[in-house]
């Protein structure tokens, strides 16, 4: 229980209050409201390649909402530890290029460190890297046009988290999100807000229950962010052979 104990009371605390939440949720209940839905995508993504329990790395991809987070006048409101970065969240200085290309050098370092950690047997170490690494990834897909734009756009984006060189199409849009805006998710002035076009849940906007061709949004968004963590999982399992069942053990 590495990372729970100290935040698992904030889950109870959304039941009695609005929030603003940063992303997927982390915070909900399951079988009381959504779930924590970065825990569900992060199990979903394991269990392909053959990892049926991973509580920890759950809680590790949960931990970036827990510590970002706080209770301000009854309601669950980001911290002074948010970083925009860590959740491809576009703050109102920002253009969406610059906000992505700030969030994918943040998602390339913790990958490194999660080699870097695991490799020398730190597997606390790596795991909450790889939580981190994980959870922004996933909040790219929600926090952004992602699943709009066409599916080469898509791979251009996704090359370009990991690849420097890549260029992001002009297509992607980020969500605004400004913590200093008395509602952080609807940015003064900003037509493309986190609260109006993110796809944190099922029930969070319009934008979130849309149905496109059967499927709503956030279901789409949900399922390319598990393909994402997937994709990222499996290619540092690659990369770390042999030492990659000692770290993945740290997983349950």
């Amino acid at each position: 229980m590495r990372f729970a104990l100290r935040f698992r009371a904030i889950s109870l605390l959304i039941l009695l209050m609005p929030s603003s939440v940063i992303g997927f949720d982390s915070f909900g209940v399951t079988g009381v409201v959504a779930g924590p839905i970065h825990g569900q995508i992060t199990s979903d993504a394991t269990k392909r390649i053959g990892i049926d329990d991973c509580d920890e790395l759950q809680d590790a991809v949960r931990f970036p909402d827990w510590e970002q987070t706080s209770v301000k006048r009854l309601q669950l409101r980001p911290n002074d530890l948010y970083q925009a970065s860590n959740h491809f969240d576009r703050p109102s200085t920002k253009t969406s290029e610059q906000a992505f290309n700030e969030a994918a050098f943040f998602v390339r370092t913790e990958r490194g460190k999660v080699i870097a950690f695991a490799k020398s047997g730190n597997s606390d170490a790596a795991l909450a890297s790889l939580g981190r690494m994980l959870h922004a990834i996933q909040d790219l897909v929600s926090h952004s046009n992602l699943i709009d734009i066409t599916a080469s756009h898509r791979v251009e984006v996704t090359s370009a988290i990991w690849d420097e060189t890549k260029l992001v199409p002009s297509e992607l849009k980020l969500t605004g999100y400004d913590v200093k805006s008395p509602t952080p998710g609807e940015p003064p002035g900003d037509d493309f807000g986190h609260d109006a076009f993110s796809k944190d849940n099922a029930k969070k906007n319009a934008e979130s229950k849309m149905i496109v061709k059967g499927v709503s949004k956030h279901k789409m968004a949900y399922d390319f962010a598990v393909d994402l963590s997937e994709k990222a999982i499996s290619d540092i399992r690659m990369e770390l052979g042999t030492q990659w069942e000692p770290f993945a053990k740290s997983f349950d």
